[in-house]
């Protein structure tokens, strides 16, 4: 992972990602969206931003954060499980069976389940064009879990914090990088 643009913003919001993504979109030449991949925690206002700015963009859910809501009343190991079996569904027939299972455990989770659109996280509806099948942001996560002591300093302080521990991390992976051995294939 390497983390490419950050923003402070009084709030997440429709208008604060449009501001982001637009900016984000000039830097690195992004016209529609098409052939690029996003993932998000489901913040508020990203979805509208990125179906506007970027309809041809892929946007991917963290399955983990679908599940830690929709768990908060669906609850048991049984849910649980067939929660993540439809998730991990590589092909439509799987998604098919596993979505079905789950309607016969509980109709009301099923809905609940599929207010959210599952193109957004299984893997069944991902494109093939990303080489990456990642269902949930723990990339991020431990990004966010490393700048925590970062975020509760005043706001130069903070940026500078997180500035050097992102350079840090990209010098340490480019001398890790450096001691491969062996052809690496596109």
């Amino acid at each position: 992972m390497f983390p490419i643009a950050w923003a402070v913003v009084k709030v997440e919001s429709k208008d604060t990602w449009s501001w982001f993504l637009k900016n984000l979109m000039a830097d690195l030449e992004i016209t529609n969206g098409g052939g690029w991949a996003f993932m998000s925690d489901q913040q508020k206002g990203l979805l509208p931003a990125l179906a506007e700015l970027m309809p041809f963009a892929e946007h991917r859910m963290c399955a983990r954060h679908i599940y830690a809501n929709w768990a908060k009343i669906y609850k048991g190991e049984k849910l649980q499980k067939q929660f993540w079996m439809i998730t991990k569904s590589t092909n439509m027939a799987d998604f098919r069976i596993h979505k079905q299972q789950l309607l016969d455990l509980t109709k009301d989770g099923y809905e609940a389940l599929f207010q959210t659109e599952p193109r957004h996280w299984c893997k069944a509806f991902f494109s093939e064009e990303f080489k990456s099948d990642i269902i949930d942001n723990n990339l991020s996560e431990a990004f966010n879990g490393r700048i925590l002591e970062a975020r509760c300093k005043p706001i130069i302080s903070m940026l500078e914090d997180i500035r050097v521990i992102v350079m840090t991390r990209l010098q340490k992976q480019r001398d890790e990088a450096a001691k491969w051995t062996g052809q690496v294939w596109s």
